[in-house]
């Protein structure tokens, strides 16, 4: 069974940076802005809306979650990590081969969002 969307949930006071960092560090994958169903709700996509992002007042601060995006070549894993730490993300790995998980082609780089998520590219 695969995943149809997943969305983070952030505070308001961050929707703006967040959405900006995922509108830069998305781009080498082919993401953009699909639909904002409400004004606090964000929907990106390459081909339909799959990863969204809600400004929820409820939310004080982060839940912290760890997603990684599949990335077609090197070139894009690259691409993500220069975009999202130019976006205002943190380094958390440069891009480069990961052997210590078991899959010798593995290549992947980590940036921190700007609520503290960790967000990978990976391609194997």
């Amino acid at each position: 069974m695969a995943i149809d969307h997943l969305g983070i949930r952030v505070p308001p006071s961050m929707f703006s940076a967040t959405l900006k960092f995922y509108l830069s560090a998305l781009k080498p994958f082919g993401y953009k802005e699909m639909m904002r169903p409400v004004e606090n709700c964000v929907g990106l996509g390459v081909y339909r809306p799959d990863f969204f992002i809600t400004a929820d007042h409820e939310v004080h601060t982060n839940q912290k979650v760890h997603l990684a995006f599949k990335a077609e070549n090197h070139a894009i894993v690259d691409g993500f990590y220069s975009a999202g730490i130019a976006a205002g993300g943190t380094y958390n790995g440069p891009p480069g081969p990961r052997p210590e998980y078991n899959q010798p082609s593995y290549y992947a780089a980590f940036v921190f969002d700007p609520v503290g998520n960790n967000i990978e590219a990976s391609y194997e």
